[in-house]
């Protein structure tokens, strides 16, 4: 199996955080992106470390109607 480099997953996710404005939740990118929350968050660990990441936060409201301060991630080539 050929394996993608880390540039060119960063620059697909790049392209996929143009699209939202708002950010991703953990939650969120792995739906997205099709991986598991845990794959995901290395993923935006090792983006992270490459300066792709940035961070963020949003209100959200609970299922129970509460709101609470979620983290959000855009992935961002470096300038």
């Amino acid at each position: 199996m050929a394996r993608i480099a880390h540039e060119e997953w960063l620059a697909e996710l790049a392209k996929r955080s143009k699209r939202n404005d708002k950010g991703c939740t953990v939650s969120e990118w792995s739906e997205r992106i099709g991986k598991t929350a845990e794959t995901t968050r290395k993923m935006l660990h090792k983006a992270k470390s490459k300066g792709w990441l940035r961070v963020g936060q949003r209100t959200s409201v609970s299922l129970i109607g509460r709101t609470y301060q979620a983290a959000v991630f855009w992935i961002e080539r470096p300038k």
